[in-house]
């Protein structure tokens, strides 16, 4: 058995997530011995303080010279960037016990779809979702969606890992979710 470091819950040895919280479990095998770190001897050591010794150190900034963009208010692409809002999603179940739930999924703030109820995109009811199923993010605009190794798997051309688009409808188990990029 597997026993979970966050809620204490006992899994099978090959679960990777908890069956309790959904949480990341330690990869199954035996613990490192001290025969399996490598340790530096005095010799070794003496090397690493020399090459630390010698490292090279930065220059010093040069200031701008006379008709750069030193002021970057006076650079040409100051303000390019203004009024861009960062992209969010909002995701939308459409069908199984919890039609009508959403979700948002913004830069920084990951969402899972699983049947714990502490997630943000609760599908607790469909008996063929995982409590740990699949992770949605944003990154550099694009909503990705990643099965985190579901009994049932996650769809929509998905494999790995796949960028969706607005529009897009996963299917969770028996749970279809539709895709809204809201900016």
């Amino acid at each position: 058995m597997n026993k979970c470091t966050r809620c204490g819950a006992r899994n099978r040895k090959t679960a990777l997530y908890c069956q309790g919280c959904g949480a990341a479990l330690a990869a199954p095998g035996p613990a490192p011995t001290g025969e399996d770190v490598p340790v530096l001897d005095d010799e070794a050591l003496d090397l690493l303080e020399e090459a630390a010794d010698e490292a090279v150190t930065p220059p010093e900034p040069v200031p701008a010279a006379s008709g750069t963009h030193a002021d970057h208010d006076e650079h040409p692409l100051h303000g390019a960037f203004e009024g861009l809002e960062p992209a969010v999603y909002r995701l939308e179940v459409l069908t199984g016990p919890h039609a009508h739930q959403t979700a948002t999924v913004t830069a920084g703030t990951p969402v899972t779809a699983n049947s714990t109820p502490a997630s943000a995109l609760c599908l607790k009811g469909d008996a063929y979702v995982s409590q740990t199923h699949a992770t949605l993010r944003v990154e550099r605009g694009s909503l990705i969606v990643k099965d985190e190794g579901s009994t049932n798997g996650t769809y929509v051309r998905v494999r790995d890992e796949q960028a969706l688009d607005d529009g897009d409808i996963l299917l969770f188990g028996w749970t279809q979710v539709r895709v809204h990029r809201e900016s």
